[in-house]
């Protein structure tokens, strides 16, 4: 509102939608729950929306946004994932992230023949872990007892700060539904993932 108090009919309708109030833009990131919205603007409406918010909402870090980014089933590319899945096995194509009516990019052709005429053999998955649990890292190759070969890579692994982990993989769907996939071979960490999807 005008006197920079958090006003709920500022909130999006559904995930993807803003709107827009004075000079603040508000996007509702996804549905749910918790409700997370993104908030853009001049630093000094945010500063006074935050103070507005503070005796209402407690503040959480940006830790915890990421562990409800994956559990959104909201991929973060790092460095040691970099250039290693096409946009399809990242579930771009289902979340609106990807258009094949839009212009020209590098790689154009592998991406609408994949549309077009292929299978996605790999997809999101999400699974969580004890605190406690040894820990995958982004760039870890998962396996399944079924095969020698790695079927999967770990994308993103975040800890919610209360004793749950997400992590977020690419991995054979067919494989994946149907077995526990391990890191660091058979003997590794045995992880249960469901595909995401959106």
């Amino acid at each position: 509102s005008d006197d920079g108090t958090w006003n709920m009919a500022a909130v999006p309708e559904s995930s993807g939608c803003i709107r827009r109030e004075a000079d603040l833009t508000f996007l509702r990131v996804d549905d749910g729950p918790p409700l997370r919205i993104l908030v853009v603007g001049p630093v000094a409406e945010m500063q006074s929306l935050w103070q507005s918010l503070t005796p209402k909402f407690a503040g959480a870090g940006a830790g915890l946004w990421f562990y409800h980014d994956l559990r959104a089933g909201i991929p973060w590319i790092l460095d040691s994932t970099c250039e290693q899945f096409l946009p399809q096995e990242l579930n771009l194509d289902i979340t609106g992230g990807l258009s094949y009516a839009k212009g020209c990019f590098p790689g154009q052709e592998v991406i609408a023949r994949i549309h077009y005429r292929g299978v996605v053999k790999q997809r999101l998955h999400l699974s969580e872990v004890p605190a406690d649990a040894q820990q995958p890292v982004p760039g870890e190759r998962l396996y399944s007892t079924d095969t020698d070969n790695s079927i999967g890579t770990v994308i993103n692994v975040a800890n919610a700060g209360s004793g749950a982990v997400a992590v977020l993989a690419v991995a054979d769907v067919d494989i994946a539904a149907n077995n526990s996939l391990h890191i660091a071979g058979e003997h590794g960490l045995a992880l249960k993932f469901e595909a995401v999807a959106r």
